[in-house]
């Protein structure tokens, strides 16, 4: 049975990869092909393929998701079947002529493949950073065991192609304590 909703992916991202690596606060990071961005505090970065996922504290405790320009027929977050390099194939794709409100969709059917419980999505928006015109919307689950956290999205479609940031964290405390500094990141994300 899985667990919540991140543990897979973490738990993928850190199956394929070597770990984390120190992403420090105040210079400008390329996360991805025509994506930049400035952190305000120091982050540990971790990568699979197109996945690339930042913490303060641990995964679970806090974390923000980059999707990175998924292109027609992309999925969102690549989901593995149990934990292997199978992707789960009942996860929809990304499709390049998918409006803001098709892709909030996506993301709601996607989570709840990763085992999100009561998720619950808010305040749904358009929203504009760095002069670039995107979509912003809030978002709370629990995991399967019982963990509430909460959550805020930023996207943008440009050129067919679907750019995100998705940060959550526990309630309790973490989600607090990170969510300041994803609003910077926010502020400061360049798409070329």
């Amino acid at each position: 049975m899985r667990n919540g909703i991140f543990i897979i992916l973490v738990a993928t991202i850190l199956s394929s990869c070597g770990g984390y690596k120190l992403v420090n606060k105040g210079k400008e990071i390329e996360v991805g092909n025509s994506m930049f961005t400035t952190p305000f505090n120091d982050w540990n970065s971790s990568k699979d393929g197109d996945v690339v996922l930042w913490t303060m504290d641990g995964p679970m405790l806090q974390q923000i998701i980059f999707v990175k320009g998924a292109e027609d027929g992309d999925y969102l977050i690549p989901v593995r079947v149990n934990g292997t390099h199978t992707l789960d194939k009942k996860v929809p794709k990304f499709k390049k002529d998918m409006t803001s409100i098709e892709v909030v969709e996506l993301f709601e059917s996607t989570f709840k493949r990763l085992g999100a419980q009561n998720l619950e999505i808010s305040n749904v928006r358009p929203y504009e950073a760095a002069k670039t015109k995107g979509f912003r919307f809030e978002f709370g689950f629990l995991t399967k065991d019982g963990l509430a956290k909460s959550g805020s999205t930023y996207g943008i479609l440009k050129n067919k192609r679907l750019f995100m940031v998705i940060y959550s964290g526990a309630n309790i405390h973490y989600y607090d304590k990170g969510k300041e500094d994803f609003e910077g990141i926010v502020r400061s994300l360049r798409i070329l």
